[in-house]
Formats: C-alpha cells, sequence, structure tokens
C-alpha cells in the first residue's frame, strides 16, 4: 500500500503547486494569462459570499494553505502532518468544484483532483 499512497501524493501533488501561482497573483506579479484565468475566482466568491473578498490576502491564503499542503505530504513537516495536508489540500478542491459546478464550467477536472484526495487519505 505504501507505493500506492506515494503515487497518489505525487498525483495531488500540482495541487499544491499551484499555490504559488495564488501567490503570485495575490501580490500582482502573476503572468497576464494567468491573471486573466485566475481573475474570474473573485468576482464568483464576491457574489457567493455577499461581499467584496479582498483579492490580495485572498490568493495569499489559499496558495500559502496548498503550499503548506504540498509539503505536509511530502513529509517535509513531520510525520504526523500527513492527515492536516491532505485535509488542507481538499478545502480548496472542494470550493473550485462548488465553484465549476455553479458556474457551469467541467466539473470534472476538480471532481477528479478531490477523488485522488479522498484516495489518499483512505489508503
Amino acid at each position: 500500500m505504501g507505493s500506492v499512497h506515494s503515487i497518489l501524493t505525487w498525483a495531488v501533488t500540482p495541487i499544491g503547486l499551484m499555490g504559488a501561482m495564488h501567490i503570485a497573483m495575490g501580490l500582482g506579479v502573476a503572468p497576464a494569462r494567468v491573471q486573466e484565468k485566475l481573475g474570474e475566482i473573485g468576482p464568483f466568491w464576491d457574489k457567493t459570499f455577499g461581499f467584496t473578498v479582498p483579492r490580495m490576502p485572498a490568493f495569499c491564503f489559499v496558495g500559502a494553505v496548498k503550499l503548506f499542503s504540498a509539503a505536509c505530504i511530502h513529509g517535509l513537516l513531520g510525520p504526523e502532518m500527513d492527515v492536516v495536508g491532505n485535509i488542507t489540500m481538499y478545502i480548496p478542491v472542494l470550493g473550485a468544484l462548488y465553484m465549476h459546478a455553479n458556474k457551469s464550467e467541467p466539473v470534472l477536472p476538480p471532481l477528479i483532483a478531490s477523488s485522488l484526495l479522498a484516495a489518499r487519505f483512505f489508503v
């Protein structure tokens, strides 16, 4: 089972590494193409929450959580943080699934990601 766990860990690692782009977006230094794509996220959550979500802290926070999660699942913060990393990585993925479903965008990518994280949690 250890090898399956390792494969699932590496399969979900890009989710965590995407946190660097979220931080770059929050700091306003992301490439234009990334800013265009991730820029669509803010207005959706503004409407969902009923107030304007401050972009810089929100993107930086989500990015930091994703990078923290990646570090945890790879054991960089100790083996006991593996479960914490799996859970904290799952939260933004569920948010993406909710957003994709409500914007009539393809739900398959976040659905696959959430399935991989769920499988990793139980393996």
